[in-house]
């Protein structure tokens, strides 16, 4: 049987003559992401900057709460920042999207008869973001029911899904149990 060896953290990278270990260089892409994140609180982009997946900041973020709170502190930053600047509104509906994300309720009254396509349409020329209501009308890609087993909680025909199944009147009716 072959000896398990212990995991080694071997050095990857020389900086200035010093040779980072493992946990040094995961320290430098955490302060490089929180640099990034800073200036675009997009967790996707700033990941990709140190070349790293969102499975992995998600992953650092679990493990260490000071980074997970870096990361939320750096998001409120940059959030009061951008308040303080009116050309930016368009950016926070944007990146901020579930804060700052204006509010559109559809009324369809009973006058007009348009399709939700139609109102959609007309609100998207209005420049509203629409993508939330897109998803109703959007075809769904199950074409094909599924079959039934005859297991619904509705039961079947002639049958009281509370007491079972019912006898049919001499007329050929469906009856009532004793009744």
């Amino acid at each position: 049987m072959p000896e398990q060896q212990a995991p080694t953290t071997e050095p990857t990278d020389i900086i200035d003559g010093h040779i980072e270990t493992e946990q040094e260089r995961i320290a430098r892409l955490k302060r490089e992401y929180l640099e990034y994140y800073r200036e675009l609180p997009v967790q996707k982009l700033a990941a990709a900057s140190i070349g790293r997946s969102d499975d992995t900041i998600i992953a650092w973020r679990g493990a260490d709460p000071e980074f997970s709170a870096q990361v939320q502190q750096a998001r409120a930053a940059w959030a009061l920042k951008k308040t303080k600047r009116v050309d930016d509104t368009w950016l926070l509906e944007r990146v901020l999207r579930e804060e700052f994300s204006p509010r559109v309720d559809v009324v369809v009254s009973s006058g007009q008869e348009k399709t939700l396509e139609q109102l959609i349409a007309e609100t998207q020329e209005r420049g509203i973001d629409t993508s939330h209501y897109e998803r109703l009308i959007a075809p769904t890609t199950n074409t094909h029911p599924e079959p039934t087993t005859g297991d619904s909680p509705a039961g079947v025909a002639g049958e009281d899904p509370a007491s079972g199944p019912t006898e049919a009147a001499s007329d050929g009716t469906p009856g009532q149990d004793g009744l």
